[in-house]
C-alpha cells in the first residue's frame, strides 16, 4: 500500500509537470537541436539544444529535455552539429567614422595609390559642388615627409595636389590621430606657417616652416569645425545603416561607441525607431575636454545632460570617453620614458588635471569612464585617478581603459586591484608596418609591452576586445580572434608580436563575448547563452574547437541571431 501511495504521488507530480510545461509560458517560440552550442557561462558548458522565448533563452540542455518545451506553435530549427555560440560584443568601434567614408571618400585599407586616386576622382567628379573631399584612411603618416607604408608615396600634401588641387581633400591615417591634408585644404582653414599649434595638437612643418600638410590630434579640429559633414537621412539610411547590417553579417550583437555626438545617437535612435537596429548600443560620450570651439563643448554638454532622450531598450548613453594621448605611431603617445633619440616623452591631448576632474565628477553621477591611453604614462594616470575616486566613492561604476598599447608592466596587476577592464583592440597585437615606425620611436623593450593580454588575464583582470574600426585594418571579428591567440598575421607567419601573451582559443571567445558585456554593464543581459538573457547568438560554418589555429580567420557565420530574431543568413 506504501508503494502504492509512492508511485501515485510520483504520478501527481509528473503531470503537475507535464501540466506546467504544456502552459503557454512555458512553450517556447524557437527550439534549436542537435547543436554544439557553446555557452560561455561560468563553467564552459556545451548543451545540444536551446529553446527561446519572448526574445530571451528559456531553457538549455540536450534535446530530449529542451524538446518538453515544445508547443503546438514552436519552430524547430535543426542545428546539424553546426557550433553555436554568444554574439561577439565590440566594446570599441567608431560606427560615425565609417558612416562619415561611405558618404564621402572611402577606400580599404590595402588600397594602393592608383586606386586611391581612382577614388578621389571618381567622387570629385560625381559631386561637382562639394568643396571638401574627406576620408580614408591611409597608412601611418611620417612627420619627416617619410614613406606612407605600402603606398611608396611621401606624407606630404603634394600628393593629393596631383590628384585635385581646385578642391580641399583631407585624409584620415590608420591612427586616426592624423591626416593629411592638400593645399587647397590648408588654404581653405587659414593654415600657413604663422599658425601656432593647437594646445594639444600638432600642425606638422618642414625644415623651411611650411606646413607639409599632416595635421596630428586636436590640430584635426580645426579642420573638423569648419568643413561640417552633413548627417541627415543620407548619412543615417547610407552610411550608418549599411555599416550596422555588416556588423552583424560578421556575428557582432552589441557595440560601444566609443565617441558618440549627439548625431551618432540620432541615427542610433531613427534605426531603431525604424526597426533597423539589430544590435545594443552602449555609448562613451566624447568628453567636451576634448571638444575645441565653445559652442562644440556647449552643444556636447547638453547632448549628455539630454542623453536619456536617444535611449530605448537597445540603447544606453551612459559613458564618457576621454582621450589622454595620441597613436602609437607618430611620438604622440604619452610615455614616462622619452621617444629614443629625444627628450621627448610625448604629451597629454588634454591637461591631466582637468582630465582627473571630470572623472571625479561622471563617477560621481554614475557615467562610466572609458580612457583612451596608448603610452604607459597615459595608462598609469588613468589608474590612478580611478585608484583616487573608488576610494572616494567605493559603490562608483565600473571603468574601463582603452587600448592600453604600452601599460607598463608594474601596473598590470592595478586592472585586477581597481576592477578597472584592460580593452584590447587588434591593430598591433600581430607583425604589420606600424611595428617598424614604433620600434623606431620607441626601442625593442617597450614595444615588448604591447598587449600583454595573457598576463592581465592571468592576474585576474579582466580583457575585453575592441576593434577600434575604422582604426584597424578590418572589423571583422575573426581575423583578431585568430592572432590574440598566434600573434601572428592572419593566417600565420614567421614573425610573431610578443608571442609570451597570446592566449588560448576559450579565454579568447570569453574576451569577445561575456567580458565585452562586462565592460559595458551589460553582462546580465547578454553576452553569454544562459536561461533569462537575451536571446544574441551565432551559428557558425565550423567547430572553432577542431579548426586549425591559422585559418580561424576564415569563418564565416552562417546565421545572426539578435534577440531571438535571425537579423542575417549568409546565402549559399
Amino acid at each position: 500500500m506504501k508503494n502504492l501511495k509512492i508511485i501515485l504521488g510520483l504520478g501527481l507530480v509528473l503531470s503537475f509537470i507535464n501540466l506546467c510545461m504544456s502552459m503557454p509560458e512555458n512553450q517556447a517560440d524557437k527550439i534549436y537541436i542537435n547543436g554544439v552550442i557553446h555557452t560561455v557561462n561560468g563553467k564552459n558548458e556545451i548543451v545540444n539544444a536551446l529553446a527561446i522565448k519572448n526574445e530571451k533563452f528559456l531553457a538549455l540542455g540536450d534535446n530530449d529535455a529542451v524538446l518538453t518545451f515544445k508547443g503546438p506553435d514552436t519552430e524547430i530549427i535543426d542545428l546539424k552539429g553546426k557550433m553555436v555560440m554568444p554574439g561577439i560584443i565590440d566594446a570599441h568601434i567608431h560606427p560615425d567614422c565609417d558612416a562619415d567614408n561611405r558618404v564621402n571618400i572611402s577606400f580599404k585599407h590595402n588600397a594602393n595609390w592608383e586606386k586611391i586616386s581612382n577614388t578621389i576622382i571618381e567622387f570629385s567628379k560625381k559631386n561637382p559642388s562639394q568643396e571638401w573631399m574627406i576620408g580614408g584612411t591611409l597608412g601611418w603618416l611620417q612627420d619627416d615627409s617619410g614613406l606612407i607604408p605600402d603606398l611608396n608615396q611621401p606624407s606630404h600634401k603634394s600628393i593629393l595636389d596631383k590628384i585635385e588641387s581646385q578642391k580641399a581633400i583631407a585624409l584620415y591615417d590608420i591612427g586616426y590621430h592624423a591626416m593629411l591634408l592638400n593645399s587647397k585644404a590648408l588654404e581653405m582653414l587659414g593654415i600657413n606657417k604663422d599658425t601656432p599649434n593647437p594646445e594639444g595638437g600638432m600642425i606638422i612643418k618642414d625644415q623651411h616652416g611650411e606646413p607639409t600638410g599632416v595635421l596630428r590630434e586636436t590640430a584635426i579640429n580645426i579642420l573638423l569645425e569648419k568643413a561640417e559633414i552633413d548627417r541627415g537621412d543620407n548619412w543615417i539610411f547610407n552610411g550608418l545603416k549599411p555599416f550596422m547590417s555588416e556588423l552583424s553579417s560578421m556575428g557582432v550583437t552589441s557595440i560601444a561607441d566609443a565617441y558618440t555626438r549627439s548625431w551618432t545617437a540620432e541615427g542610433y535612435f531613427e534605426l531603431d525607431q525604424n526597426n533597423d537596429l539589430h544590435c545594443n548600443v552602449f555609448g562613451f560620450m566624447a568628453s567636451p575636454i576634448d571638444l575645441g570651439k565653445e559652442d562644440a563643448k556647449i552643444e556636447q554638454n547638453a547632448f549628455i545632460k539630454f542623453r536619456e532622450y536617444y535611449e530605448c531598450d537597445k540603447i544606453r548613453m551612459n559613458g564618457i570617453k576621454y582621450i589622454m594621448d595620441g597613436s602609437a605611431a607618430g611620438q604622440t603617445a604619452c610615455m614616462t620614458e622619452p621617444f629614443k633619440g629625444t627628450s621627448h616623452c610625448g604629451h597629454f591631448r588634454n591637461p591631466a588635471k582637468d582630465v582627473e576632474k571630470d572623472i571625479e565628477k561622471r563617477d560621481k553621477e554614475n557615467i562610466v569612464v572609458k580612457g583612451h591611453a596608448i603610452g604607459d604614462r597615459s595608462v598609469r594616470v588613468l589608474l590612478d585617478a580611478i585608484e583616487k575616486v573608488r576610494n572616494d566613492n567605493p559603490d562608483g561604476p565600473r571603468h574601463s581603459i582603452a587600448h592600453c598599447t604600452f601599460a607598463n608592466p608594474k601596473d598590470l596587476h592595478r586592472f585586477a586591484k581597481l576592477d578597472v577592464v584592460y580593452e584590447a583592440s587588434p591593430a598591433l597585437w600581430f607583425p604589420n608596418p606600424g611595428c617598424n615606425v614604433i620600434e623606431n620611436d620607441i626601442g625593442k623593450e617597450r614595444l615588448s609591452w604591447a598587449w600583454a593580454i595573457k598576463q592581465v588575464d592571468e592576474l585576474g583582470g579582466t580583457v575585453c576586445y575592441g576593434s577600434d574600426w575604422p582604426v584597424s585594418p578590418t572589423p571583422n571579428p575573426w581575423y583578431a580572434l585568430e592572432t590574440m591567440i598566434t600573434r601572428e598575421k592572419p593566417g600565420g607567419s614567421k614573425e610573431s608580436l610578443n608571442p609570451e601573451y597570446a592566449v588560448d582559443l576559450e579565454t579568447a571567445l570569453r574576451i569577445f563575448t561575456i567580458n565585452g558585456a562586462y565592460s559595458i554593464h551589460m553582462d546580465d543581459n547578454t553576452g553569454s547563452i544562459e536561461i533569462g538573457k537575451y536571446a544574441d547568438m551565432i551559428v557558425l560554418d565550423r567547430n572553432l574547437f577542431k579548426t586549425p589555429v591559422r585559418e580561424i580567420h576564415k569563418t564565416n557565420v552562417l546565421e545572426t541571431i539578435y534577440r531571438g530574431n535571425s537579423v542575417y543568413q549568409l546565402k549559399q
